[in-house]
């Protein structure tokens, strides 16, 4: 019977073959790159040039109508000024019609390139000689994830989203208060994260009910012995309200009130077992104020904290790993007033992760164990009968 046994062996082989092959961890793949991709065709490689003629409002978008080849530019038509776009760089209107005018690009996901993405890239001031350095942003789908002021200082940031296919990502730059000398620049590449399943996302799965499926989260503030009170919805402006003057959340962050100010998203684990969790905080809220606290919580014991001191510093990513997480943890990501409680308005987002299902990995290398196991048999009964 050794050619059956033969016979079965090498099919086992096979088997083993394309399952360890189907189980190689995958590897990261750049969906887009802003400098990479930057080309004198409008829509060429997926992107896009424009402006928002006013700076932070993603509805005053309007493409630039000239490219102009000898700087390797995009630019207003009729304005050889600003706002400009290269390939790394970007200014601001700093005269004639266009003044104050932001610069945009602008990137479209494809088909197959939503998904859990990581962002990262470089912001930095780079133009000497005066004005007041320059704020850059982030925005997905018209909802800023990201903010930073520069001047004469380089920023490098990277942190997690999720996106869909169509999902529009947006990278702007804007003047501060003085427009000139606000050369900046601005990169960005997006790459698939790898070994990762999403299982909340604060940002996509906002909602204006209350422990609303998916994600259960819940929103509301800390009272009088750390109570956790809800919050009340507001069809206006699609965000929700506590009972101090400015406190609410927002789908991408929010601001924090007075007394008793903080503003409060909630998330109760339905996992157990090894969970990862990722994010950002950013003062996103220009022109005043002296910074924010975020901090998080995990069944009231805190597990993170940053204070963003000044008017738009440094904004902070996090990435924990949280290796013993059980059914039924309460997950809480406060917004403080780091004293003063105007111009406090906040990007704090969160994604929880968990590791990819390992079952593929697991079944290759049961295979190649039995692919191993039948090779000694056959050598063992080699002129045999059985």
């Amino acid at each position: 019977m050794e050619p059956t046994q033969g016979c079965i062996g090498r099919t086992v082989c096979l088997v083993a073959l394309i399952l360890a092959g189907a189980a190689t961890p995958a590897t990261a793949v750049i969906v887009c790159d802003s400098q990479a991709g930057f080309a004198g065709i409008q829509g060429q490689n997926n992107w896009h040039y424009g402006r928002f003629s006013t700076q932070g409002t993603p509805t005053t978008y309007a493409e630039l109508e000239y490219f102009y080849s000898d700087d390797q530019r995009w630019q207003p038509s009729g304005e050889t000024t600003s706002p400009f776009i290269l390939a790394a760089d970007a200014h601001p209107g700093w005269s004639g019609t266009y003044i104050n005018h932001s610069a945009v690009r602008q990137y479209t996901l494809q088909p197959g390139q939503g998904g859990l993405l990581r962002l990262s890239g470089l912001v930095e001031h780079t133009q000497t000689g005066g004005g007041d350095g320059t704020v850059s942003r982030l925005y997905v789908n018209n909802v800023r994830v990201f903010e930073q002021r520069s001047l004469l200082t380089p920023y490098p940031y990277s942190f997690l989203i999720t996106a869909n296919d169509g999902d529009l990502i947006r990278m702007e730059v804007g003047m501060i208060t003085n427009p000139s000398y606000d050369s900046t620049k601005f990169t960005m590449t997006a790459e698939t994260a790898v070994g990762r399943r999403v299982v909340a996302d604060s940002r996509a799965e906002f909602c204006g009910i209350q422990n609303s499926s998916p994600g259960g989260w819940q929103y509301g503030n800390y009272t009088t012995g750390n109570a956790f009170t809800s919050m009340n919805w507001s069809w206006s402006d699609s965000a929700w309200h506590g009972p101090e003057t400015y406190q609410s959340l927002s789908a991408g962050g929010g601001h924090p009130g007075a007394s008793y100010g903080n503003a409060v998203r909630r998330w109760t684990s339905d996992i157990d077992g090894i969970l990862y969790l990722d994010g950002l905080l950013a003062d996103t809220q220009t022109g005043g104020g002296n910074g924010v606290i975020g901090r998080i919580y995990r069944n009231g014991a805190e597990l993170w904290s940053h204070t963003i001191t000044g008017d738009g510093g440094p904004a902070s990513a996090f990435n924990l790993t949280i290796p013993d997480a059980v059914t039924g943890d309460i997950f809480d990501f406060e917004i403080n007033p780091n004293g003063d409680y105007g111009w406090d308005g906040t990007t704090f987002f969160a994604i929880f992760t968990v590791p990819e299902p390992a079952s593929a990995t697991a079944l290759a290398a049961l295979t190649v164990t039995a692919c191993l196991a039948r090779r000694r048999v056959r050598r063992s009964t080699s002129g045999h009968r059985p």
